[in-house]
This record gives C-alpha cells, structure tokens and sequence, in this order.
C-alpha cells in the first residue's frame, strides 16, 4: 500500500513539473531557444558574407581576365568577348565598326625617353579615346553633318562605343552602326555603312590629333602621331565559324590602318 502511495504521487509529480514547469526551467529554455536564434542569425549573415565575398572576387577575376593591367581598358579577350556577344545576338538588327589604332614612332618614345615616359603616352591616349568614345550618351553619326538631312537621306548612327588596348601600342574602338532597314537597297545600305565609318574614322583622327598636340614638346620631336584604319561587319554576318569572321574584321581594319601608316612613310 505504501509502495503504490509513492509510485501515484510520483507519477502526479513529473506530469505537474511537464504542465506547469518552474520559473528556472522556463528562463533556462528561453535562454536556450534565444541563443539558438542568434546562432541562426549570426549563420544566414555569415552566408551572405561568404556569398557577397565571393561574387566580389568573381567580379575582379572577371575584371583582371578582361582588362588590360596598364590602362584598365578591354584587353584582347575583352575585345573578342565583346565581339562574339555582339555577333551571335540573335536579336541583334546592328552592324559593327571596328577601328585600328596604331601609335607611330612609339618605339622612340621608349627609346629616347624610356617607357615610363612610354608607358604615360599609352594611358593618357587611352584615357582621350575612353572618355571620348565610352560616354553614356550616344554619339550619333550621320552621312551628312546636317542632322535633318542625314534622317532623309537615311541615318547610319554609331553607338555604344568601346575602347580596348589590343597590345603595345596598338588600341582597338568598337561601334555599333544602327543601319537604315527601310527598304532600301543592299548597295545603299552599305554606302550608308560606309559613310558612317568613315565619320567614326574622322572622329577618332580628331581626338587623336589633340591628344598629339597636348604632348610635350621632346615627346612630339620625335615624329608621335596616330594611324588609324577601319573595317565593319553587317548582321546575319557570313556562315563561317564566329573566330573566323572576327579574325576577318581585324584583318581588314589592320589593313586599312597599315595603309595609312604607309602613306605616311611609317613602317609598322
């Protein structure tokens, strides 16, 4: 009888203590189911620090594979990856120019003066064609400088421009040629093409020239001055393999450049 007292009043104690739980048990619950929210908290910040460090260490990999490290400008690969995105864009209606650049008498430079003096030229006149060429708005080229007429005759506008540095002193600019699909023929277009890059040449001699004429006068002694030659491709573009036809197009621009500098009596 004594023993079913204690197994009762037992039993009648542990289910009062699961019902009604002290104080000390009920703050030490709260302190744990606290602490767990802060350890929850304190995880899903960490992830997102992880995550943010990781997109930002993506975003200078990125950065550092598609730029030049001396003027911060599209290296080779940025040029190309621009020109592949561009040229395989399904829903692309607009043609590509592509400018040449080409210091003359850039060796001297390094020469006669060294090339941290070399190395200045390259960043200064990359930092003239960017700032000229990379601005937000659009630089809009017609084949008549008179704005009206150029709409009538049919506009052949350049924009969204590019500057990269494709290796020692050669730079490359690339445009986009919004052309006139209003039933016109394939031979106008392409004078329409034509002329727009020929206005996107003549642009580019005149940003260059000031820069030219902006440089000291020992560096201007030894003949600087800047060569440039253009090429363009027209959407759908040709059956040929993407490399291939961006191949083609710094092919032609290099040539056109080349003959310029050969104008000039400057070898390459």
């Amino acid at each position: 009888m004594l023993l079913l007292y204690y197994y009762t009043y037992g039993i009648i104690s542990i289910m009062r203590t699961e019902r009604f739980p002290s104080s000390k048990s009920n703050k030490l619950q709260l302190a744990v189911r606290r602490e767990m929210s802060r350890g929850d908290s304190r995880s899903i910040a960490e992830e997102k620090r992880h995550r943010k460090l990781a997109e930002t260490r993506g975003a200078y990999w990125q950065f550092e594979a598609t730029h030049d490290p001396l003027t911060k400008m599209l290296n080779r690969r940025g040029v190309i990856d621009k020109l592949t995105a561009q040229m395989t864009d399904t829903l692309n209606k607009k043609g590509i120019a592509l400018l040449f650049v080409d210091i003359d008498h850039f060796k001297e430079v390094n020469d006669e003066l060294g090339h941290d003096v070399g190395d200045n030229v390259l960043i200064e006149y990359g930092n003239a064609l960017s700032n000229e060429f990379n601005r937000s708005g659009d630089n809009v080229y017609y084949h008549n400088r008179t704005k009206e007429l150029g709409k009538e005759l049919g506009k052949s506008a350049l924009r969204q421009e590019k500057v990269g540095r494709f290796g020692g002193d050669e730079f490359i600019i690339i445009g986009e040629l919004d052309l006139d699909e209003d039933g016109s023929s394939e031979r106008s277009r392409s004078s329409s093409v034509g002329v727009g890059l020929a206005r996107m040449i003549l642009h580019a001699n005149e940003v260059s020239a000031d820069f030219v004429a902006s440089l000291p006068e020992e560096i201007r002694a030894l003949g600087v001055d800047c060569s440039i030659g253009g090429n363009i491709w027209l959407p759908p573009g040709s059956r040929e393999p993407i490399a291939s036809q961006i191949s083609n197009l710094f092919s032609g621009a290099d040539q056109e450049m080349y003959k310029i500098k050969q104008s000039k009596g400057v070898e390459r």
